[in-house]
C-alpha cells in the first residue's frame, strides 16, 4: 500500500512539473515585438528623433537616423501607438502584435503641419 501511495505521488509532481512547464512556454508566446520606420507622407523621407509611444504604457522610444524604432516584449492583441514629432500632426495608429514578429513591421506616414 505505502508502495502504491508512493508511486501516485511520484506520478502527480511529475504531471505537475510538466504542466508548470507548458505554462511557462505560453507565457514566453503571448509577447512579442514590434519595428517599423516613420516618414514624412508628402516626401517619404524618413524621419529621425520621432517620439513614438505605446499608448496605455510607459513604453516610448524615439526613431534613429533612418526613421527606425522598435519595441520588445509586447503582450499580444490590438495596441496602438502614438507618434510625436515636432512640427508635424501628432497620430495615433492602430495596431495588432502578431506571435510571428516577422509580420511585425509597420510604416507610419506623418503629415508635416506647415505644408
Amino acid at each position: 500500500m505505502k508502495k502504491i501511495i508512493a508511486f501516485a505521488i511520484l506520478v502527480l509532481s511529475i504531471v505537475n512539473v510538466t504542466m508548470a512547464e507548458g505554462i511557462l512556454k505560453n507565457e514566453n508566446a503571448s509577447v512579442s515585438s514590434i519595428s517599423g520606420t516613420v516618414i514624412d507622407q508628402a516626401t517619404g523621407e524618413s524621419l529621425a528623433g520621432v517620439v513614438v509611444k505605446l499608448v496605455g504604457t510607459e513604453k516610448q522610444t524615439l526613431t534613429d537616423l533612418e526613421g527606425n524604432f522598435s519595441f520588445q516584449n509586447l503582450p499580444i492583441g490590438a495596441q496602438a501607438l502614438a507618434v510625436n514629432y515636432v512640427s508635424y500632426q501628432d497620430k495615433v495608429q492602430n495596431i495588432y502584435i502578431n506571435s510571428n514578429q516577422n509580420e511585425n513591421t509597420i510604416k507610419i506616414e506623418i503629415n508635416n503641419q506647415s505644408k
